[in-house]
């Protein structure tokens, strides 16, 4: 009996020594923009799903859609009396499907396609900023 007392201390180290390894690890994975200018105003509004007042036009639109993915790993030790021990390693990736920047066609005057540019730029820098400091949030 003595014996099986030394295999099953023996068995809670390993076990223990495992349990160490068990990680969670949550990282943010970028994508590139991709750029339609392709789209009249109207088409742009009707993307938006707002319906726009008499003074307000959509001259540009940014569309993301974020998604997550996970990955489980585990590692098992089984005693000598069929106790387990199983230890997960979870890999979270959190991260945008689609993003995608909308210009309307009939900005055809550089000035006021830059303006429109660099806000949308603004909400791609949200969309990003915002996921990552979730996933930051997350690994704890």
């Amino acid at each position: 009996m003595v014996h099986a007392r030394a295999a099953d201390g023996d068995f809670v180290l390993r076990c223990e020594a495992l349990a160490i390894q068990a990680r969670v690890t949550v990282d943010f994975e970028d994508r590139p923009i991709t750029r339609d200018d392709t789209r009249s105003r109207e088409q742009l509004r009707n993307l938006s799903q707002k319906a726009g007042t008499a003074n307000h036009s959509v001259y540009g639109l940014t569309y993301a859609q974020a998604r997550m993915a996970y990955a489980l790993r585990s590692t098992a030790l089984t005693g000598p009396d069929g106790a387990m021990c199983v230890v997960p390693s979870l890999k979270v990736t959190v991260g945008l499907q689609d993003l995608t920047v909308y210009l309307a066609r009939e900005l055809t005057q550089p000035c006021r396609r830059a303006i429109v540019e660099a806000h949308e730029q603004e909400h791609v820098a949200v969309w990003r900023s915002h996921l990552r400091a979730g996933a930051r949030l997350l690994e704890p």
